[in-house]
């Protein structure tokens, strides 16, 4: 979601035109509980743009993943196995879409609206127990990992902080953003404030980290 937020706006914008934000609202997602929901919820996904009079047919919108598990598409951006493993063969996976065209506008699929989660209570129990136990990792303090990773480096936390560009300081300071976004949790735009840079700037390592992951 990073990576979209960042290079397709910048992207967009500077074909269309546009400024500002491309996207309003925090990204959210749906945690399933077993595949039987998984699987009325993609083939609710993909009925979107069906229900909202914009085609006919699901294989007509060209911004869905339908055509990924019906084999038409290769793009490589979703992993069809799990539903397929459950479906079998595409002509099922498009039966069972289409059987779906009727079902109208559905709370349980949508976040903002309902619960973020579709399954029974054991499986939220499970959920809540799960998020306590990994909430009882506090991340280190922003100024504490900063003068961990400048020390490290040999230099003092206000060069970190600063503009400096040398390839020694540069490395620190990149080091310094992976850690605290990717290992201790912190927002890219807290982070950005800290090293009192913008916030693009702390975009574009972590995408150079995503890449050379």
């Amino acid at each position: 979601m990073q990576s979209l937020l960042t290079g397709y706006v910048r992207g967009f914008n500077r074909t269309h035109g546009h400024k500002g934000h491309l996207f309003q609202g925090r990204y959210k997602a749906i945690v399933c509980e077993r595949d039987s929901y998984l699987l009325e919820l993609v083939r609710y996904i993909h009925l979107n743009p069906v229900r909202a009079g914009l085609v006919r047919r699901p294989g007509e919108w060209k911004w869905s993943g339908h055509g990924e598990y019906l084999g038409n598409q290769r793009r490589g951006l979703i992993h069809p196995g799990p539903v397929m493993a459950e479906l079998m063969t595409p002509a099922r996976y498009e039966a069972f879409v289409r059987d779906g065209i009727r079902q109208g506008y559905r709370s349980e699929w949508h976040p903002g609206d309902h619960k973020p989660f579709l399954g029974g209570e054991g499986f939220l129990d499970g959920l809540v127990k799960e998020k306590k136990e990994t909430s009882s990792h506090r991340p280190v303090a922003m100024e504490a990992l900063c003068k961990q990773v400048a020390k490290a480096a040999g230099f003092t936390i206000e060069a970190l902080r600063g503009h400096g560009r040398s390839a020694l300081l540069v490395a620190a300071r990149h080091r310094f953003i992976r850690q605290a976004v990717l290992e201790e949790g912190y927002g890219a735009t807290k982070v950005a404030q800290f090293l009192r840079c913008h916030a693009s700037n702390v975009s574009r390592v972590l995408q150079e980290a995503a890449s050379d992951t």
